[in-house]
């Protein structure tokens, strides 16, 4: 049986967001399946593995401007409930937590993406696992074309992901 992952949580310059898995072992329905039958379900390789779910999460934000982002996929990797609390850590001393939905900050990225092309790539992942818990510290970095030798931007986000097993 092939374990499946769902993201957590993630925290740290772009925000937070909440999940669980979608099922309990294959074809078995679980409790978010059966309280949210209109979700996504992942992609079997974006939930194979932690690393897997941090890349496709950083894939689907990559791309040019005229180029319209897989939000589906996007939500597939989280729980319906998911909430993102934002932290900007350029700012310490006036940083205040803001906390959105998903589909709030689908709507943030969506206007913010149409404007110019973005490229976010994770360049290093700590994870540290405890019982069922996976917890990511993805420092990424951020080009606005793929091939460019220099990022305009790195940053950090924290991704804590369930192993439903």
């Amino acid at each position: 049986m092939a374990n499946r992952l769902a993201i957590l949580l993630v925290l740290f310059g772009l925000g937070v967001g909440i999940t669980s898995a979608q099922e309990f072992g294959p074809g078995a329905p679980g409790p978010l399946a059966a309280a949210h039958p209109n979700w996504p379900a992942a992609k079997p390789e974006d939930v194979s593995s932690a690393a897997n779910i941090v890349a496709a999460y950083y894939d689907v934000l990559s791309g040019r401007a005229d180029t319209p982002r897989d939000w589906q996929r996007l939500r597939s990797l989280f729980h319906p409930d998911a909430r993102y609390v934002f932290v900007n850590p350029w700012r310490p001393k006036h940083s205040v937590a803001n906390m959105t939905d998903l589909d709030t900050i689908i709507g943030r990225w969506t206007t913010n993406l149409a404007k110019a092309d973005v490229y976010e790539r994770s360049v290093d992942n700590k994870i540290e696992t405890f019982n069922n818990i996976v917890n990511v510290w993805s420092t990424h970095e951020t080009r606005r074309h793929a091939a460019d030798a220099a990022p305009i931007l790195r940053g950090g986000n924290n991704f804590q992901i369930e192993n439903d097993g």
